[in-house]
């Protein structure tokens, strides 16, 4: 997978098969080879489960088998190429592009994730006047805008929601 510079990424699958963990170890990848800072809106999972998880990347075993001093340092490498926006507010895609916006004038990230876009609410503002259908699409045409014009890979995790998916 090539995280290009201004690209829009889907990520999608069923509820815990892995595509938080995967992404997080990709961008990991990314920010040790490449140097990339990324912005992360991670509604599913708590921030110090997700540095822990990158931490056991790191070093490729578990945390109990880290010493205490090496997890130190290497917190510091993980709050330097990731930041996190609290998940305590429940936003829009709307909401969470201007806050991307106001993060990258103060700390030039090269990435963005948000994981699920299930997580995000509906903005009622735009939702008036578009169908469900029409609402996600100018969603995802807003992401494409801003990656392209900001050259940040914007990476946007999902579950899928379909009537196969509901029946038994």
């Amino acid at each position: 997978l090539r995280f290009k510079e201004g690209e829009f990424i889907v990520c999608t699958g069923h509820a815990n098969v892995g595509k938080t963990h995967m992404m997080f170890y990709l961008m990991l990848m990314q920010s040790i080879t490449h140097g990339k800072k990324w912005l992360c809106y991670t509604a599913e999972n708590e921030v110090h489960s997700i540095q822990r998880k990158l931490i056991e990347f790191l070093h490729a075993k578990p945390i109990n088998l880290i010493p205490e001093a090496k997890m130190h340092s290497d917190l510091c490498f993980i709050d330097e190429y990731f930041k996190f926006i609290n998940p305590n507010k429940i936003l829009s895609a709307f909401e969470l592009l201007q806050i991307f916006n106001e993060v990258l004038n103060e700390w030039p990230y090269t990435g963005a994730f948000i994981d699920p876009y299930n997580s995000l609410c509906t903005d009622q503002s735009v939702l008036g006047k578009t169908s469900m259908h029409e609402y996600h699409y100018e969603v995802a045409s807003a992401f494409r805008v801003f990656s392209h014009k900001e050259k940040v890979t914007l990476i946007l995790s999902t579950h899928p929601v379909t009537e196969a998916m509901r029946k038994v």
